[in-house]
């Protein structure tokens, strides 16, 4: 949803993301992944997770258009709603050594 690139669990089965604090097979059950992040960038598209820490170079701007090429296409408003540590859609990255 969000683009973040370092799960380590699929997007289901009520696993939430803590970067945008989407809890997948519930949040997403009534919205789609467009509509949820457009909610999250709207919103200041903050990190969401007090238990897991935020990565140093995080940037939510960053992480949906630029590194993960997520977006293609920024806009303005989505720029002015930025925190300063902002940063976004989410893969699921599998543990090759699990």
């Amino acid at each position: 949803m969000c683009a973040y690139s370092d799960l380590t669990f699929p997007p289901q089965d009520h696993n939430i993301c803590p970067c945008c604090g989407t809890e997948f097979g519930y949040d997403d059950n009534s919205k789609s992944w467009d509509d949820l992040r457009q909610e999250w960038i709207d919103s200041g598209a903050r990190w969401f997770s007090d238990s897991t820490s935020k990565p140093d170079d995080w940037n939510a701007y960053e992480q949906l258009y630029g590194r993960s090429n997520f977006l293609t296409t920024a806009t303005n408003s989505f720029e002015d709603s930025l925190t300063t540590d902002f940063t976004p859609d989410i893969y699921y990255v599998e543990d090759v050594n699990a």
